[in-house]
């Protein structure tokens, strides 16, 4: 009888003890799943996550201007060489000069072409006095300014011409913050241009004179 009774318990003993210890391990089984997906999870991003940084890393954050071709010299043939161009014939003489200065011949071709001119002046002033000083004025905030006219009795301010219509606006726009009146007018002008060149330069000589027109400021290409 108390042989039973012992058995019973010991029984007892031992459902209790497996009731607690099969939620722990069912507990421990599935945190050991979640950090097993948690690292396949990881292990499957990354390489996606690297090949966009190394993607990132391979794209230029700018893209950075093709430098012009130089061209293709065949051996022992002449070299000839552009050296810039000029809108006036003093400027021409003087890089002439200094091209001639190493016994070059230079030779030189001449452009004329009509081009759109966009100037910007302020309202005109019925007084000389009047527009000396707002002339003064204009050049105080570092802006060019010339008095003109006056034949009529009137006289106006011309504050720059410029190649394209947006630098005269920013000008006139500049002009009338400072509370002077600026306006954009268009013209056309004939521009003239001088293109420099030297011929028939020795194969062998050219790197030296090239490097000679340079350290003088010359504005050097070959053609």
């Amino acid at each position: 009888m108390l042989a039973g009774v012992l058995i019973g318990a010991i029984i007892l003993i031992g459902y209790v003890t497996v009731g607690r210890y099969i939620p722990r391990l069912i507990s421990k089984i599935s945190a050991s799943r979640g950090q097993n997906d948690s690292q396949t999870d990881a292990t499957e991003t990354e390489p996606a996550e690297l090949a966009t940084q190394e993607e990132d890393a391979a794209q230029p954050a700018q893209e950075e201007a093709v430098p012009a071709k130089k061209p293709v010299r065949r051996s022992g043939e002449p070299v000839d060489l552009s050296l810039g161009v000029y809108r006036s014939m003093g400027s021409l003489r003087q890089a002439q000069r200094k091209a001639e200065s190493l016994g070059l011949v230079t030779e030189y071709s001449k452009k004329e072409e009509e081009q759109s001119v966009w100037s910007v002046g302020t309202g005109a002033s019925g007084a000389r006095e009047d527009a000396d000083r707002k002339a003064s004025g204009i050049r105080s905030l570092g802006i060019p300014a010339s008095v003109s006219g006056g034949a009529s009795g009137r006289y106006g301010i011309s504050c720059g011409s410029f190649p394209s219509e947006e630098a005269a606006q920013k000008r006139a726009i500049a002009l009338k913050a400072s509370g002077y009146g600026g306006h954009v007018s268009q013209s056309k002008r004939k521009q003239v241009t001088y293109s420099l060149r030297v011929k028939n330069i020795p194969a062998d000589k050219a790197d030296e004179i090239i490097g000679k027109l340079k350290e003088m400021g010359l504005r050097v290409r070959e053609l």
